[in-house]
Order: C-alpha cells, then structure tokens, then sequence
C-alpha cells in the first residue's frame, strides 16, 4: 500500500504504520531511495474555455484573474 499520512497544505510531515510487514521488507522501504516524482499538467482547450467561463461568471473578476494566472 502506498500514499501520504497528513493532509496535504496543512501537514508538513507524517506517519506510517507497518502492519503485517516483514522486518527485513520494513527495513529495506527504509533504505530505499525516494524515486524522482514529476507531475503533468494537461493544458486542454477545454479547461481554457472553462478558466475563461470563471472569469466572465465571477462577481469578483480581479480575483478571478488573478487566482486563474497563478
């Protein structure tokens, strides 16, 4: 099983539990070195045309700009 303990934004470390692992197994993940992670973000056509509907139904379009140009 993999994944995060914390809640991500709020938790800047966490714990995990090893229930039902071999020692050796528990110490070899120990070791082990943490894998390069590089995400993707798709920029689609269809998500420009929905950040653009966002901005146009906003109350706030400043906000609205500038929370869809980060």
């Amino acid at each position: 099983m993999s994944g995060r303990s914390g809640r991500r934004g709020f938790d800047p470390i966490g714990n995990v539990v090893f229930c039902g692992v071999p020692l050796p197994k528990v110490r070899r993940l120990l070791n082990a070195e943490v894998p390069s992670i590089q995400g993707n973000f798709p920029l689609t056509v269809s998500l420009v045309l929905r950040l653009m509907l966002l901005v146009a139904k906003s109350d706030n379009k400043q906000d609205a700009e500038d929370k869809v140009s980060q």
